[in-house]
């Protein structure tokens, strides 16, 4: 049913971006500035289906959206965020992986860009060894072919693990500490590593992808005039903690930026990012923390303190023109439902 509706939807923009029906929307209510949301950028042959990477781009997409991006809007440098502007887009990208330096940082340095990072000074600093989903990923993927205890019975019969169902697996423990508010989701992993005798550690799998940048990195896109951000110091789910905790991740991660860059952040990036994860709470410790800017992961305004309720959203991976238009312009968002 959900593929017949992204059939549906597809063809619908297809028609109203060739029968020229889109520029109209656009030219009378379609937005013409914003933010964008990016992930990690990674060559072809890098990318998998695992729901890892469901976030990422290709090298050649990210380009090829940049290039369409230069072409037809003002791409705005990163310190004019919080700041109104008549037509234009940011770029952000968030997690703070290797290849924010290696590969993202060189492509906009030839177009002579800045863009929004944010990091987690948490995986930098090693208190943790990856984001927590993404070291689930690693453990299902490197357990192919074995059998686990899972979390959602409480490690009790173990389950076969296959290339086939990574990523219901992934998607079931995500549902179980939603549901079960588990705050403390590197306990989970931990306590997933041990009762299957699996080390609790880094892996160095695919590094560009799920190792961070080193401090020495995320300087030198300082000192390139890219914005860094905080992205709390553990990536974890803030409106599952309580306000002592959400208020350790939002303070925690200010100040060991500052120490490590010099100067304190003064815009976060909620990780996920969306009204089921940012409460009102959040953005109200996130403005006592002296963040002057919050960005969610939203196409439009939702609840709350303007300044830390900014919408943000990503682009499809692709470099289909009809998509990139109508996600752009707001099209594609009013045809969710369909």
């Amino acid at each position: 049913m959900r593929r017949l509706r992204w059939i549906i939807r597809d063809i619908l923009l297809i028609t109203i971006y060739y029968s020229g029906l889109a520029a109209l929307w656009a030219a009378l209510w379609g937005r013409r500035s914003g933010i964008l949301s990016y992930h990690n950028v990674l060559a072809a042959g890098e990318m998998s289906k695992g729901f890892a990477y469901r976030v990422d781009c290709t090298i050649e997409v990210f380009e090829s959206q940049v290039a369409y991006l230069a072409r037809h809007y003002p791409i705005l440098p990163a310190r004019m965020i919080g700041q109104e502007a008549s037509e234009g887009w940011i770029l952000t990208f968030d997690d703070g992986m290797l290849n924010a330096y290696s590969t993202i940082a060189p492509i906009l340095s030839r177009r002579n860009l800045t863009a929004i990072f944010a990091v987690c000074p948490g995986l930098i600093e090693g208190d943790i060894p990856h984001v927590w989903r993404d070291h689930i990923y690693l453990i299902l993927q490197q357990s192919v072919g074995r059998s686990l205890r899972l979390p959602m019975d409480h490690y009790g019969q173990p389950v076969a693990i296959g290339a086939d169902n990574i990523n219901a697996i992934g998607a079931a423990i995500k549902d179980h500490v939603v549901s079960h508010k588990i705050a403390d989701v590197y306990r989970l992993v931990r306590t997933l590593c041990e009762c299957n005798a699996l080390p609790y550690h880094r892996e160095t799998v695919h590094p560009e992808r799920f190792s961070p940048m080193d401090w020495p990195m995320v300087r030198s896109l300082q000192a390139a005039g890219h914005v860094i951000a905080s992205h709390t110091w553990s990536h974890r789910i803030l409106s599952l903690l309580p306000d002592d905790q959400k208020r350790e991740e939002l303070q925690r991660s200010r100040a060991m930026l500052a120490a490590r860059l010099g100067q304190a952040p003064e815009v976060i990036v909620y990780p996920y990012g969306g009204p089921a994860e940012v409460d009102q709470e959040t953005m109200t410790l996130a403005a006592e923390c002296n963040y002057r800017v919050g960005l969610m992961n939203v196409p439009a305004r939702v609840p709350g303190p303007d300044a830390m309720a900014v919408p943000r959203f990503g682009l499809p991976p692709t470099p289909w023109r009809a998509h990139l238009f109508a996600t752009l312009c707001g099209v594609k968002h009013a045809l969710k439902g369909t």
